[in-house]
């Protein structure tokens, strides 16, 4: 049709081959996961937040070893615009903090939203398009994605995102899993709290934990760290967080 002919000169899609081979990108909508895949794999943790047991199930199956490509984007950016973490060319990504939300500028960003003037303006910015999402930019570049400013809880007058600590404890060594869940303290207080699994060569390791969160994500990230054997399941496989919060509202010393 005539859309599909005035935009002939920016069309993505790649050439059709018969035989099974890898691509550089796919459109969210377009994405299938074979069914052997959820066989090794398991289901979705539907303990996450929204959107947070696609990125449990994506370092689940990294971790035996499958072969996935992460993309990154929103609507008002046509769709995916980073790709593993490289933003495509002519794309830039900024965050307003380690981490913060990220501002996405580019050809692909769209100018507004129809009819909504007062969310454009905010939305909208002289940067580019002020997302929703919480992210880190590393030296080169490289963005990850930590989580979305929805899922924060403010401690101590900043904003704190569990599951970007989870995230960051998992990926330290000699650590086997870990959880992450906030309580309300007496006071009204927010309190964050680190269940861990270690392997069984790995010292007591709490303190460094609680340096390395401070270092990467500031202190008031910093988690009262707890040692367990095993992270309490459901029968369904996943991570029990109820059971985790009424561990972690336990008066000290009360086993």
């Amino acid at each position: 049709g005539p859309m599909s002919r005035l935009l002939r000169r920016w069309a993505t899609v790649p050439p059709f081959r018969d035989e099974p081979h890898p691509i550089d990108w796919v459109a969210g909508a377009s994405m299938l996961v074979r069914r052997s895949v959820f066989e090794r794999v398991g289901p979705f943790d539907e303990g996450f937040f929204l959107y947070y047991e696609e990125l449990d199930f994506l370092k689940r199956a990294r971790d035996l070893g499958i072969a996935v490509i992460t993309t990154y984007g929103a609507t008002e950016t046509a769709g995916g615009c980073v790709f593993d973490g490289v933003p495509l060319p002519g794309v830039t990504v900024t965050a307003d903090g380690k981490p913060g939300v990220l501002t996405i500028a580019g050809p692909c960003v769209a100018l507004g939203y129809r009819g909504e003037p007062d969310l454009t303006r905010r939305t909208f910015t002289s940067a580019g398009y002020r997302t929703s999402d919480l992210g880190a930019i590393a030296a080169d570049g490289t963005v990850t994605i930590v989580g979305r400013v929805d899922d924060v809880v403010i401690i101590r007058g900043v904003n704190v995102s569990p599951h970007a600590v989870e995230r960051m404890i998992a990926d330290l060594p000699d650590i086997v899993s870990a959880a992450a869940v906030t309580v309300i303290r007496p006071e009204g207080e927010p309190s964050l709290h680190a269940f861990i699994e270690v392997r069984d060569t790995a010292p007591a390791i709490a303190a460094h934990i609680e340096a390395e969160v401070v270092r990467q994500l500031g202190a008031h990230a910093r988690p009262v760290v707890h040692h367990v054997e095993r992270l309490p399941h459901l029968p369904n496989g996943k991570v029990d967080r109820r059971l985790l919060q009424e561990w972690a509202a336990r008066p000290e010393g009360d086993g």
